[in-house]
């Protein structure tokens, strides 16, 4: 069986998430970055106080310590942790950073998809990396920007631990440097195992957001109740059950680096000891630079685990964001071109062929006709002859494959995208259903001028069977107004009238 292409954040990723925090919150990004440098100074000078603590301890029985240097050590140790362990901090910056790009990045994001051209849906990737991407989109760039930055002040950290090793033995502090540097890639490996399944499980778990969406659908339950609820029910379970095991058989393949991270500490605690005991025995350091590397144990193996976790986030997140970043980076529609010109339209299909992206058939093979304004025309054949292919065409949601299509003797893809959507206009059978009030559920905007419709029977009908012309439409808040079928399609159409001129 071949096996799956490893998946790779796109290039450039850091630098947009970069470009996407500094552009946004310039001022309190800066200041996250200083904070962390401030905790990399506090772990420093833990160490150095500690070692200073220990000779001034060490000394009362000599009657040389001094308790002011005892008291100072221990105020300048209580600060080093209390600014070391800054959660707050870390809240409050990661909430202004998301609520600074909720305001400013987020309809930006919100822009792409109005802007994503129609055949990209059609790419089986953009449909992983929508899934992927699109949960909590505003959350991507900022995670990878706090772990980038907090694994930045990891390994400064551990600078900063491995110059005092450093000053105690050359060979203590390269056994150090060597722990952090495996645990680190160690994780790193481990991690990725997770995030390649993951990725393999994109459509399955595209899959069962489907069925969950049919089984909380009120319309698609009114069928369900007849029968295929209880085969969506296994199907979903089937899917679930899959994508179980293949994230625990990921999460299993990857622990073996785990193991080898567990291995390494302990040989790394058993040969520093062996070290420190032979130095202290042949009288190379003091009894108070044996105890503080000693009682240091804890924080450095905690710091070792941190960077290297630090890593596995950093990896992680900047993956996650490289998949917003490749979904900002597919095509977009060309929306610039001329304007459209005169009152009476004709439209003329001119040997076009088409086929769906990804696919080799072609469903129109050149076709030729002819719509002249005032005249009803039908388009009859027979299922999967290419009736809705031809109206999609029209409404420039494809561009044929060869050939072309005409308005007023001009290719459509020359207009500008506003100016031919003013000309442009339909109603599918699969209509949108907005939660939103009657009067925004027609224009899609606020407080738009709705005379050009009030008078139709079909809004008349609306308003009466939502008893307001204000009336909240959906089920989905409390008060909100349901309608028929029927009703909702008259609404569909109430907005073609209302986004067409005259």
């Amino acid at each position: 069986m071949k096996k799956p292409k490893r998946e790779k954040p796109p290039k450039g990723t850091w630098k947009n998430i970069l470009k996407t925090i500094f552009s946004c919150c310039p001022f309190s990004a800066a200041f996250y970055i200083i904070w962390v440098l401030a905790c990399v100074a506090a772990s420093f000078f833990t160490l150095i106080t500690l070692e200073r603590l220990v000779v001034e301890v060490t000394a009362i029985d000599a009657g040389t310590a001094s308790l002011r240097t005892i008291a100072a050590a221990v105020g300048i140790l209580t600060l080093c942790t209390a600014i070391r362990s800054g959660w707050a901090i870390n809240r409050l910056f990661r909430n202004r950073l998301c609520y600074m790009l909720n305001r400013k990045f987020a309809p930006r994001i919100m822009e792409k998809y109005a802007r994503l051209d129609f055949s990209c849906y059609e790419d089986e990737t953009l449909r992983n990396v929508m899934h992927l991407s699109t949960d909590n989109p505003i959350t991507l760039p900022v995670d990878a920007f706090f772990s980038a930055v907090n694994g930045t002040g990891a390994v400064l950290s551990n600078v900063s631990v491995f110059a005092y090793f450093l000053t105690v033995s050359g060979w203590l502090a390269l056994a150090f440097a060597l722990l952090v540097g495996a645990v680190a890639v160690l994780d790193v490996l481990s991690n990725r195992e997770v995030i390649r399944a993951r990725w393999e499980q994109s459509p399955d778990a595209r899959r069962m957001e489907d069925i969950g969406t049919l089984m909380r659908d009120k319309n698609a339950l009114f069928e369900l109740k007849f029968g295929g609820a209880a085969y969506l029910r296994e199907k979903f379970r089937a899917l679930a059950k899959k994508d179980a095991k293949r994230i625990f058989g990921a999460s299993l393949r990857g622990f073996r680096y785990n193991a080898a991270s567990l291995v390494l500490l302990a040989a790394w605690a058993a040969a520093t000891t062996f070290i420190l005991a032979d130095m202290f025995g042949s009288g190379q350091i003091s009894a108070g630079v044996t105890v503080t590397v000693v009682t240091s144990f804890p924080m450095t193996l905690n710091t070792a685990w941190r960077i290297a976790s630090r890593f596995k986030t950093c990896y992680t997140n900047h993956f996650a964001a490289g998949y917003l970043y490749r979904l900002m980076n597919f095509p977009e529609r060309d929306i610039d071109g001329a304007p459209v010109s005169g009152q009476s339209y004709e439209v003329l299909f001119e040997n076009v062929w088409f086929r769906y992206p990804g696919t080799d058939k072609d469903v129109l093979k050149g076709v030729t006709f002819r719509l002249e304004a005032g005249k009803a025309v039908s388009l009859v054949g027979e299922n999967g002859s290419g009736k809705s292919t031809a109206v999609k065409l029209l409404l420039r949601l494809y561009r044929p494959t060869a050939g072309r299509i005409l308005l007023n003797g001009k290719d459509i893809w020359e207009y500008a995208e506003a100016e031919y959507y003013r000309a442009v206009g339909a109603v599918f059978q699969d209509f949108a259903r907005y939660e939103l009030p009657l009067d925004e559920n027609i224009s899609l905007a606020h407080g738009a001028d709705l005379s050009a419709v009030k008078e139709t029977p079909f809004y008349r009908s609306v308003a009466r069977a939502a008893e307001s012309e204000t009336a909240f439409l959906g089920k989905r808040l409390e008060g909100g107004r349901d309608l028929s079928g029927g009703e909702w399609q008259k609404i569909a159409i109430l907005r073609l009238l209302y986004a067409l001129p005259g």
